[in-house]
């Protein structure tokens, strides 16, 4: 995924690239997030990091609000571990 700035040309100095192997659920189980991603210094595009996340967590409710809410959350967790790889990087 690239962002980029609506109002015109913005510099880009990473890219994180998601693939979504699984997501899905069942009622009164679990919801489970399997993906594949990877940063890329985006000026030379070389691969500074990959890794691939199977993330679940248990359905609270009987209906399906509750089961997606629950992948919701799976999906806020890559994000929270993509964060967090991006700050590691950040670092260096």
């Amino acid at each position: 995924m690239t962002l980029r700035a609506s109002s015109g040309p913005t510099r880009i100095d990473y890219r994180i690239e998601v693939e979504v192997i699984r997501l899905d659920g069942r009622l009164v189980e679990q919801a489970t997030l399997v993906a594949r991603w990877m940063i890329l210094d985006e000026k030379d595009m070389k691969v500074l990091l990959t890794r691939k996340s199977n993330l679940s967590s248990p359905t609270q409710g009987r209906d399906y609000e509750a089961l997606v809410s629950v992948q919701s959350q799976t999906i806020e967790a890559l994000s929270r571990d993509i964060a967090e790889a991006m700050k590691t990087i950040l670092k260096k």
